[in-house]
């Protein structure tokens, strides 16, 4: 009998404890913002990306879903999504701008997005964190061009009365275009009842991977449980997410090391095409009495052409991070977005622009 009590309490103490684990799981996760069941759920496909939370409402082609919640694990990082009622990958923010807070509006693809990197080591947040009375609201959206980030901000950005627009630009976004918005060297702004764009598939998104493999239901009902199970899981994949890293970004990951000189765009059409959507861009933020800065994020290639248009505040933090990958990486070992290091760099960098120009 007595052996039968201690063994009821000793379950009866295991009990307690995991309740209380799994509540302060959920505390943890609450003030996060994290639910660690989504944890277990990444493993079950293969979307490199945010690609759970898109919607597509018209022009834009696409964007965030507001409210919406995704986690990623590759082998070079486990990353939280989580989107704001605005439909940005940040923290909420009120569509009203406060009385004596200076707005910005940071517009680029997923190097802005930070994908791979944690919310609070973005280089948005770090320059918001080191800026008083400063909101800097992050738009950015992986896949985009310069030409979404323009419809984007006409669509969007406008209603938010920033006082200043900085585009982050890079080679990639100049070579996206939609086609039908783009014509005879002009820019046309689609309306969503005429758009001709119809919604592709992200290419980073498999329908079945033999390793990411469905769990049972009965776990996501414990969060503690789903998160253990999720560590355990990820652990025993860490080989299959490594290879499979290294053939989506193999290729990619073996090109011109970021040290080396950057290379100088020479495609004429994609340099007249990105220098008239920069012209439109800067031409809409006057209209709205916005500052618009254009700001260069690319080691790889110089974007020198669009110094030529007149009156661009333009700012090219190319040789800045050709410099700083000779003395360590800027991105991770197989993804190649900046990882944490280069963004505590950019945002160092993007405090000083905008404190320049507030002055």
């Amino acid at each position: 009998m007595k052996i039968l009590k201690l063994t009821a309490l000793a379950l009866a103490s295991v009990a307690v404890s995991l309740i209380l684990a799994e509540f302060a799981t959920r505390v943890i996760g609450h003030y996060q913002d994290i639910d660690y069941s989504l944890y277990l759920k990444d493993l079950t496909h293969s979307d490199r990306g945010p690609g759970l939370a898109y919607e597509v409402p018209g022009p834009v082609f696409y964007k965030l879903k507001p409210g919406a919640k995704n986690i990623v694990t590759t082998s070079d990082f486990t990353a939280t999504y989580t989107v704001n009622s605005l439909g940005m990958r940040d923290r909420e923010y009120p569509v009203t701008k406060p009385a004596g807070s200076y707005r910005v509006l940071a517009m680029g693809d997923s190097f802005t997005f930070g994908e791979g990197v944690r919310y609070g080591y973005r280089f948005t947040d770090i320059a918001e964190e080191n800026l008083k009375n400063t909101e800097i609201m992050n738009t950015g959206i992986p896949g985009y061009g310069v030409d979404q980030s323009l419809m984007l901000y006409l669509e969007d950005g406008v209603k938010l009365n920033p006082d200043h627009v900085v585009l982050f630009i890079n080679q990639v976004d100049t070579r996206r275009f939609i086609e039908d918005y783009y014509q005879d060297q002009r820019m046309t702004v689609l309306r969503p009842d005429d758009d001709p764009i119809r919604r592709r598939g992200s290419p980073v998104v498999a329908p079945y991977d033999p390793v990411r493999l469905p769990p049972p239901d009965f776990y996501f009902h414990s969060q503690l449980l789903t998160y253990l199970i999720y560590l355990h899981r990820a652990r025993g994949l860490r080989d299959q997410f490594e290879i499979q890293d290294l053939g989506h970004w193999g290729k990619l990951a073996n090109k011109t090391p970021d040290s080396d000189a950057p290379k100088t765009e020479t495609d004429e059409v994609l340099i007249a095409r990105t220098r008239n959507v920069i012209q439109n861009f800067k031409q809409a933020c006057e209209r709205n009495g916005t500052r618009f800065t254009v700001v260069n994020i690319d080691p790889l290639t110089s974007l020198a052409y669009l110094k030529e248009i007149p009156g661009l505040d333009y700012v090219d933090l190319t040789p800045r991070l050709v410099e700083a990958a000779k003395t360590g990486p800027l991105r991770f070992k197989y993804d190649r977005h900046f990882n944490e290091s280069a963004n505590l760099l950019i945002g160092r960098e993007l405090t000083e622009i905008l404190k320049a120009r507030r002055e």
